[in-house]
């Protein structure tokens, strides 16, 4: 993601939603005012940064295309491994509920409805898809997701034994920054006809 730079986590969704508005606009598939619902698959999205970097996009991604007063996040993700004691802000939940409450507890702070679904199945392809009111469908593919992001300096200590609600408003809160590392892409197409 060249020229990313370095970027306060409550301003990476502008900074990545510019990004996506100019290669879309581009592609043909940036509709203001036409946007209902948001899915997102990741397999991956297990810990409280990639989760707040997603949103955080979610939540300029509405404001700038959204049909009506609330869109729609659907999140698909695998259910969690629970391989270590989780402390940082990149560490993955420990608890299923968790994930859930926190995710839907921001989305409320964002204005968004979000719903997740723990399956298995979930592709391992990061897919990230916009859908429009008249039916038409724009399709983000990103190499690696949300976590492709790392906490610049001393990664912030995230409380996961407190109520998710409270997580929510810490991550809300969070002034920490983000630096992409190494190289990935994102790729953007209308999806269908």
């Amino acid at each position: 993601m060249l020229g990313f730079g370095q970027c306060p986590v409550g301003k990476f969704g502008k900074r990545f939603g510019a990004k996506l508005k100019q290669h879309m606009a581009a592609a043909g598939i940036w509709h203001p005012g036409q946007l209902v619902r948001i899915s997102y698959s990741d397999r991956y999205l297990n810990a409280p940064l990639p989760m707040l970097l997603f949103l955080r996009t979610c939540e300029t991604l509405a404001a700038e295309l959204k049909a009506g007063d609330t869109i729609e996040v659907d999140i698909v993700v695998q259910p969690l491994k629970k391989d270590r004691v989780p402390y940082r802000i990149f560490n993955d939940w420990d608890h299923e509920v968790d994930r859930e409450d926190v995710a839907q507890f921001l989305g409320e702070k964002f204005g968004l409805d979000v719903a997740l679904e723990v399956t298995d199945s979930a592709i391992h392809g990061r897919k990230l898809e916009l859908e429009y009111a008249d039916g038409r469908k724009a399709l983000v593919l990103l190499d690696q997701g949300f976590g492709y992001w790392r906490i610049i300096g001393t990664p912030p200590r995230h409380d996961f034994r407190a109520a998710p609600a409270a997580q929510a408003s810490d991550l809300y809160r969070s002034s920490a920054a983000v630096s992409g590392t190494g190289e990935s892409y994102f790729a953007v197409t209308k999806q269908g006809g």
